[in-house]
């Protein structure tokens, strides 16, 4: 007998048309090989993952890791939602204290029990179209869509930034970076003069090193803060990438692995 026919199911995803479903199976491989880079949360982060149920109850877990691409999320032993690998349902992520929920439709990668610490469940994202649509604004800084590690400058190391167009330039500093693009911070008084002007070009001085590295770059996502506004930038893949990012590759490594740093470039 199934195991689930006394119990209740999790809310399935609805169906996607027949073309839709095509293109997630062709994608489908290379997105579960984890094709972004997943985040961390750490202490004190309170991203939650409920999995509601068709009788109306739900259940609720602590996101582990996030991405674009999918969520590792911990369950306690009496929150368990006891999937199996494969089960594709509706997964919906909130910030404990801030209004509003994330939708999105999860598959069942693999499930690990960790004995009387519950269990943790690895969840991918396969409706690529639906994630491309949901995830911006506020939700884009937590489903990070970057395929490389990521340094986030702090404590006395600042990078200044400037990101021009044709008519304007904002002038700000990194906030994280890595070979797939960046994070930058400015103040709110300076709005959003870019508008919608795709590409855009972006300026990076190096700290403690003669070098200013310049990428073009679109804007992927956007949040305004009480102070700040903060925009996601992807590199373009052009001649000036491929000039600078092996240089940007050398410094990311020096400074995650808190090795010092090498002369400047000549």
């Amino acid at each position: 007998m199934n195991r689930r026919n006394s119990k209740p199911t999790p809310v399935k995803a609805a169906p996607v048309s027949k073309l839709a479903g095509s293109v997630i199976s062709l994608l489908r491989l290379g997105h579960e090989q984890r094709r972004h880079y997943r985040v961390p949360q750490g202490p004190g982060t309170t991203l939650q993952v409920t999995v509601p149920f068709t009788d109306g109850t739900v259940r609720t877990g602590l996101c582990l890791d996030v991405a674009f691409g999918g969520a590792g999320v911990h369950f306690a032993t009496d929150q368990d939602p006891d999937l199996e690998r494969g089960d594709e349902l509706l997964l919906v992520f909130q910030v404990v204290g801030q209004p509003g929920t994330m939708r999105v439709v999860g598959k069942v990668l693999f499930r690990m029990h960790l004995g009387a610490g519950g269990v943790r469940y690895a969840f991918t994202f396969p409706r690529l179209e639906e994630m491309n649509e949901r995830v911006n604004g506020w939700w884009g800084k937590w489903f990070n869509r970057r395929k490389y590690k990521r340094f986030a400058p702090g404590g006395a190391l600042t990078m200044p930034a400037q990101l021009r167009w044709a008519k304007g330039q904002i002038d700000g500093r990194v906030a994280d970076i890595s070979l797939g693009g960046m994070s930058m911070e400015y103040d709110r008084a300076l709005g959003q003069k870019y508008g919608t002007i795709q590409p855009l070009h972006v300026s990076i001085s190096m700290p403690s090193e003669d070098a200013s590295l310049r990428f073009a770059v679109v804007v992927r996502s956007s949040f305004a803060g009480t102070r700040n506004i903060r925009v996601g930038l992807e590199f373009l893949r052009d001649k000036s990438y491929d000039q600078n990012a092996p240089y940007l590759q050398r410094w990311i490594e020096r400074h995650l692995t808190r090795i010092p740093g090498a002369p400047p470039r000549t």
